[in-house]
């Protein structure tokens, strides 16, 4: 083995699914921090009672295998970005919460 060089770390879909969850727990709290009431209240409706459907959560975990889950929570947190930080009063905090969570995550869950 060179120097410098190191496998990637190989996470199982269980492990996949705990940090998907630990992610969106923590974005829920900064949302409900920077969102207007009526902005949550709005998405909640948009987004209804579904959760995703077996086969959509196979093909999202596949996508995380297939680039990576560093490169997705970068992807995930830049979207949520966009789509906030029309609403917020202060989109720079918003910025730098949402990088704090990301780094909070990948340093949790050994992620480089």
């Amino acid at each position: 083995m060179l120097f410098g060089k190191r496998r990637k770390r190989e996470f199982s879909q269980e492990e996949i699914e705990q940090v998907i969850n630990d992610y969106s727990e923590m974005v829920k709290s900064v949302l409900r921090e920077y969102l207007p009431r009526w902005a949550r209240r709005a998405m909640n409706k948009a987004k209804g009672r579904s959760g995703l459907t077996v086969s959509k959560e196979n093909e999202e975990i596949q996508e995380i295998k297939r680039v990576g889950i560093s490169a997705w929570l970068d992807r995930a947190t830049q979207d949520v970005f966009e789509e906030i930080s029309s609403f917020t009063s202060d989109p720079a905090s918003l910025k730098s919460k949402l990088d704090s969570i990301l780094k909070e995550i990948k340093r949790k869950w050994k992620i480089k």
